[in-house]
C-alpha cells in the first residue's frame, strides 16, 4: 500500500474506471464517455465550459467526448440561447434510459469501496478529498493562466 495520498486516488480511480467497463451493460462506452452521460443527465443545459469545469477535463478532451456522444446519440449540444457563442448539452432518450444504469454501477462501487468505514471516517475522508480536489483545481486553472 502507496503512503502517497495522490496515487492512492489515482488507483481508486482506474479500479473504478474498470469496475464501469466490466459491468456496464453499455459497451460502447468508456468510463469518461459515462461520467459525461451522468453530469449531463443530472444536469441537463449545462454549458461544455460548466461541464469541463465540473469534471476537470480540458476543452479539447470536453469537446471530443461530447462529439462521440452526440455521434452515439447519446446528448444533444444546442446554441444557448443566451450566448450565441456558448453550447448547451441535453441528455437524450437514450442517455436517459442508460443513466439509471450508469448510476448504480457507481453506486456499486462506491458501495465496495467505503465498506468498513464509519459514517465518521466517510464524512472525514470527503471533508479531506473535497479540499484535494480544490487544490487541483486552482493548480490547473494556475497552469492555464500563468
Amino acid at each position: 500500500m502507496s503512503s502517497n495520498p495522490i496515487r492512492n486516488m489515482l488507483y481508486i480511480s482506474r479500479c473504478h474506471n474498470t469496475f464501469q467497463r466490466q459491468r456496464c451493460v453499455e459497451r460502447n462506452l468508456i468510463p469518461s464517455e459515462m461520467m459525461l452521460i451522468s453530469t449531463v443527465c443530472r444536469q441537463p443545459g449545462l454549458s461544455q465550459r460548466e461541464i469541463l469545469q465540473n469534471l476537470g477535463i480540458d476543452k479539447s478532451r470536453a469537446s471530443h467526448l461530447l462529439k462521440e456522444l452526440e455521434v452515439k446519440g447519446y446528448v444533444q449540444r444546442i446554441t444557448a440561447e443566451q450566448d450565441a457563442r456558448s453550447i448547451v448539452v441535453f441528455p437524450t432518450e437514450k442517455a436517459l434510459e442508460v443513466y439509471p444504469r450508469i448510476h448504480e454501477n457507481h453506486e456499486g462501487f462506491l458501495h465496495q469501496a467505503l465498506a468498513g468505514l464509519s459514517e465518521k471516517e466517510i464524512l472525514e475522508l470527503t471533508r479531506l478529498t473535497e479540499i484535494i480536489r480544490k487544490n487541483a483545481g486552482e493548480a490547473i486553472r494556475e497552469r492555464r493562466n500563468p
